[in-house]
């Protein structure tokens, strides 16, 4: 049985193969351009990285479903976010044709950019304080049918989901298809997400503090 503690919030990341995500596809705590310092980082804020080097795909659905229960702050990146929305019942573009946007080039120069539109109302668009920002990313599949619970949040040019947001105002869940933790991606973009998901914790934590008193 995986658990996940009572107060921590949890950060699902993936990170492609040296091979490219194509080719095999795989999930783990640290991402391609994710420092140890910055992991290290991210955990002192009292945010939990998964590891899921070894996770069977029931496992990290076991994990996810506990924290939804839980109302555990989320947040997930890339093939996290596809993960999410399979767990919720929603379903994959499996492969993206060729259309007006880039969404990934190839081998290591796999991360490209390019612009998002926010939805107004979306708690993304109030965080960054805009409705178009520039992202980095590099992916092949995307979301379809969005899954129980989530709504999108930010859509590239050609209509490809980008971002997405739970319906439960009581439970803090974003996911992103791009990469915040690159090392070439926007620093203060990164600090804004991040930051967003260490205040969602300490939150949390005083919520639940503050119920056990009472």
């Amino acid at each position: 049985m995986i658990s996940t503690r009572a107060y921590m919030p949890t950060i699902v990341l993936s990170r492609a193969s040296a091979g490219g995500d194509r080719e095999k596809p795989e999930l783990t705590a640290l991402i391609h351009g994710l420092e140890e310092s910055m992991k290290s980082a991210i955990e002192a804020t009292g945010a939990r990285v998964i590891s899921v080097d070894g996770f069977t795909a029931s496992d990290v659905e076991a994990a996810l479903n506990q924290a939804t229960e839980r109302e555990l702050p989320i947040l997930a990146i890339c093939r996290g976010m596809h993960i999410v929305n399979v767990a919720r019942g929603g379903t994959l573009i499996q492969h993206l044709e060729p259309s007006t946007v880039v969404h990934s080039g190839s081998g290591v120069d796999a991360m490209v950019d390019h612009d998002v539109a926010l939805e107004p109302s979306s708690e993304l668009a109030g965080l960054f304080g805009q409705q178009t920002m520039t992202i980095r990313s590099g992916h092949h599949q995307a979301v379809d049918a969005i899954g129980s619970g989530l709504r999108a949040a930010g859509r590239a040019a050609d209509g490809v989901i980008e971002a997405l947001e739970s319906t439960n105002p009581a439970h803090s869940l974003i996911g992103v298809q791009w990469h915040p933790e690159d090392s070439e991606s926007n620093a203060d973009d990164r600090a804004r997400l991040f930051g967003w998901l260490s205040a969602k914790a300490v939150e949390f934590r005083e919520l639940r503090a503050g119920a056990a008193v009472s």
